[in-house]
């Protein structure tokens, strides 16, 4: 009876190691699924924060496209402008030597 009684007390000995082993393992798998979904979750905002720069980017070359050809405009007005004024200028010479 003492043998048996030993032998019950080996055997939940034995079971309780490795319950206590898969209750550790157990942990530690959870705590590799809480690491790995803050992992996900830290990559999720760094992409949403390069989304965002990129829009912002692209929001501010729309706009220097329009800022360069606003310019591109103002540049050739100013051109013809020049060209309009040394025509007057060149006629009032004419017209003042020549008559």
């Amino acid at each position: 009876m003492k043998e048996d009684f030993q032998k019950e007390l080996d055997s939940h000995s034995e079971t309780r190691q490795k319950l206590s082993l898969v209750e550790k393992e157990a942990k530690s798998s959870s705590l590799m699924s809480m690491e790995l979904e803050d992992y996900q979750k830290s990559i999720q905002a760094l992409e949403n924060g390069i989304a965002g720069k990129e829009k912002l980017l692209e929001n501010a070359r729309q706009e220097s496209q329009v800022h360069l050809h606003g310019l591109q405009n103002m540049r050739k007005d100013m051109g013809e402008g020049i060209t309009g004024n040394l025509k007057k200028i060149i006629i009032i010479i004419i017209i003042f030597f020549f008559f």
